[in-house]
């Protein structure tokens, strides 16, 4: 006699792997809270469509395909800061296991783009440690997003009157630009003044020094769009996307932009994380052209798996992109030679960048050398692609940058003219905070521009026979782009024509869309890891 309900904003049914709001239904509710009339009414609703009196339980929640109802935590523990969503639960786990933790509790304060994180620590008896130190210890477990830039110490942490942490009662910081982190150092001349300005009006936060990391003050990718348009127009200089990974503090930008030449050779490689003993992974762009989309997936992995993307060319003014998958394969394949001269190689790519990852393997492979491991992340063949592109490219490459972190109804979408799609998605990704007030979707026309040819070369690409094995990483939900009566029933999506030795097929949960992004990044990182760690032993056994 009771029945569960997965909602969004607007009340409307979550798609499957899509988290919303759980609430309950049925003649087992209750009529209210007993004395507490204001409580009741946000508690107990009307559900505007169905007329059905619901109760919001205040947990998250999202429909799975096998018919089943997962719960995801509480949403008083879920924040989303920068548009990543955060489990505070997971930041807690991780500082306790730090030898002079005794208890902990983290809440995220302030608002919106300003909103940071804040952990309360208590320590054991004589137990000592430093703000760096927990800092250091939390990035082992955690990625850069998810550790605290405040922390305060605490004899005790309040309780209420039955014994329950009492967070109301918790001191309120005086939210700094991360405190913990290197002495603030101040803008030394005319062009880091410039620089410091444009981060604390895009990022939000004040004050930020020249040695401040972007993507550890809230920074993502479009964001990082925005910073660079502003450059260039401010500037006077074009910058590609990929200069943040490198240069991602306003000093470092500054020396790049006092170089005569900013962009004399452009190398489509972009290190997102050089270090590390273990052999390198090669990722390549989606059909955006950036590879924003993996710094999660980079950090996940670990220290010592370096991990390098392999960017589009024609980001910023003055290159001339390529228009061929086989173009891109030969160039990209130059790049990874100049880091890792002799295979055995690990080649990977989302979506499109399967194709490329595909190429330049069977090229490696036609020269001599070695490939230990291709990934495709539900890259579809050309033979299985739908006949024409559901969703505008101007969505198309915000899902690429943003993906994740956007909840939009997909099936309303699909029935849109692609520039009422264009509307909607910049509403929506406004309303939940992602992007500023006075972001546009024109701050995206050199990518718009480049998924547009990506589109074209990826339909005129006719794969060569893989004399190796293929591991498809495929998203058990599909494409949000097309309705499900429109894919293909091939499992391996259209590469067992392909791979001479078969198709590994391994499921991430959730849409294609969202397969790089949390949760699902967790997911795939972890199938990725056990991937290669076979493929490898299964090379040096031959």
């Amino acid at each position: 006699n009771q029945s569960l309900h997965v909602l969004n904003e607007r009340m409307e049914p979550c798609p499957n792997w899509v988290p919303g709001q759980l609430y309950i239904g049925g003649i087992g509710i209750a009529q209210g809270y007993w004395r507490n009339q204001e409580k009741t009414n946000a508690s107990f609703i009307i559900h505007p469509y169905t007329g059905e009196r619901l109760y919001k339980t205040g947990d998250l929640a999202r429909y799975l395909s096998d018919g089943n109802t997962e719960f995801l935590g509480r949403e008083d523990f879920q924040v989303k800061i920068s548009g990543y969503r955060i489990e505070l639960g997971e930041i807690e786990i991780s500082l306790q296991k730090h030898t002079a933790v005794k208890e902990t509790v983290v809440t995220a304060v302030g608002k919106l783009q300003n909103k940071q994180l804040v952990a309360y620590v208590v320590l054991h008896s004589e137990a000592t440690t430093t703000i760096d130190e927990l800092r250091d210890h939390l990035q082992q477990y955690l990625p850069e997003y998810m550790v605290p830039p405040n922390y305060i110490f605490l004899e005790a942490l309040p309780l209420s009157a039955n014994g329950k942490i009492d967070r109301k009662r918790l001191p309120t910081p005086e939210l700094k630009l991360a405190p913990t982190t290197k002495n603030y150092v101040p803008p030394r001349n005319r062009q880091e003044l410039q620089l410091v300005k444009m981060w604390e009006d895009i990022l939000g936060v004040q004050p930020v020094g020249v040695c401040s990391n972007f993507f550890e003050l809230g920074g993502h990718s479009l964001l990082a769009v925005r910073l660079m348009n502003r450059i260039e127009q401010e500037l006077g200089q074009s910058l590609p996307l990929s200069t943040l990974f490198q240069s991602s503090t306003v000093e470092q930008l500054a020396e790049i932009l006092n170089q005569e030449q900013v962009v004399s050779n452009p190398s489509p490689l972009v290190p997102i994380q050089p270090k590390g003993s273990q052999l390198p992974i090669f990722c390549v762009h989606p059909a955006g052209g950036t590879v924003f989309c993996y710094l999660e997936l980079a950090q996940l992995l670990g220290t010592e798996q370096p991990f390098y993307g392999l960017q589009c060319l024609g980001q910023a003014e003055g290159e001339e992109p390529l228009t061929s998958v086989e173009d891109m394969a030969i160039v990209y394949q130059k790049a990874i030679l100049e880091v890792q001269p002799k295979g055995p190689y690990i080649l990977m790519g989302w979506s499109f960048g399967g194709m490329v990852a595909l190429e330049i393997a069977n090229n490696l492979l036609a020269e001599g050398e070695q490939v230990a491991f291709l990934g495709l992340i539900d890259t579809y063949a050309p033979s299985q692609l739908p006949g024409e592109e559901q969703l505008s490219e101007n969505v198309e490459v915000v899902l690429e940058l943003f993906g994740g972190n956007l909840s939009l109804p997909w099936e309303e979408l699909r029935e849109l003219s692609q520039e009422e799609q264009v509307t909607l998605i910049w509403q929506q990704a406004r309303q939940a905070n992602l992007v500023p007030p006075d972001f546009e979707a024109t701050q995206l026309e050199r990518l718009l521009q480049l998924m547009k040819l990506n589109h074209k070369a990826m339909r005129s690409y006719s794969p060569p026979a893989y004399p190796g094995m293929i591991t498809l990483f495929r998203a058990e939900g599909g494409s949000v782009a097309v309705s499900e009566e429109m894919v293909g029933v091939d499992t391996t999506l259209g590469w067992k024509e392909v791979a001479i030795a078969g198709v590994e097929i391994h499921t991430v949960p959730g849409y294609h869309e969202y397969m790089v992004y949390q949760p699902n990044v967790a997911i795939l990182t972890n199938q990725l890891e056990s991937c290669i760690e076979k493929s490898l032993s299964k090379y040096q056994q031959n």
